[in-house]
Formats: structure tokens, sequence, C-alpha cells
């Protein structure tokens, strides 16, 4: 028997306006009257998020990990991210991957890294 899920964590994403440095955050942060504050010293203050609506699909979906994507998210997962933060930098690096180091967990994590600390548009 499958079952569904009967809840879901969703991140938003910040980018720092003087440094570029992403922030991830659940809803619930977003109200903190304090604000966040970011590596560089500037004080981060969320537009506070009422509510998130999610929709989801279940057609069939046909992704699985290789044996150096299991490596890095471990890599990864020991050094302190969470698998929002190792889903999100897996998918962001998976296009941009060499194929001929695709197998290569050092090079893996190194492109999870870069994608995790480079601006996005």
């Amino acid at each position: 028997m499958r079952i569904k899920p009967q809840s879901a964590d969703v991140y938003l994403k910040y980018k720092c306006p003087k440094c570029d440095a992403i922030h991830l955050a659940q809803r619930e942060e977003t109200v903190f009257p304090g604000g966040v504050l970011c590596c560089c010293g500037y004080k981060l203050r969320f537009a506070p998020v009422k509510s998130i609506k999610l929709s989801l699909d279940y057609g069939v979906v046909a992704q699985t990990l290789d044996k150096a994507a299991i490596a890095a998210t471990q890599v990864l997962r020991g050094q302190g991210f969470d698998k929002a933060e190792i889903d999100m930098m897996m998918k962001m690096s998976d296009s941009k991957l060499n194929p001929q180091l695709r197998n290569n967990v050092e090079y893996r994590v190194k492109a999870c890294l870069q994608q995790f600390a480079e601006p996005t548009s």
C-alpha cells in the first residue's frame, strides 16, 4: 500500500541585499520581530508570510540517486545541512555536472556547495 504525505515542510529562500548570502526560513520564522542577522552583519527583516498553499501531483516519478549522489548526501548531512537544503542543492547542481565527473563524490559535494553559495536570480 502506498501512503500519502501527512504534511510538508517548505523553506522560503531569501537573499541578503548586502552580500547576496542565501538564507532559508520556514514560514513560522518570518514573524520574528527582531529579524535575522546575516553573516555579513546585515539585519534581515522578512515580510510575514500568512500561509503557503501546495498542490501535490501523484504522477509517476522515476528518479533514482546514483552511489555518488547518495555518498554526497551523507557528507552534506554530516556537515549539518538538512534534507530540504540537500535536495535543493542536488537539484540545482544536477544540470551543471560534468558527465565525466558525475560519479566522483568530492566533485558532487563541491558542486552542491557552490550552488548553495551562489546567489540565484
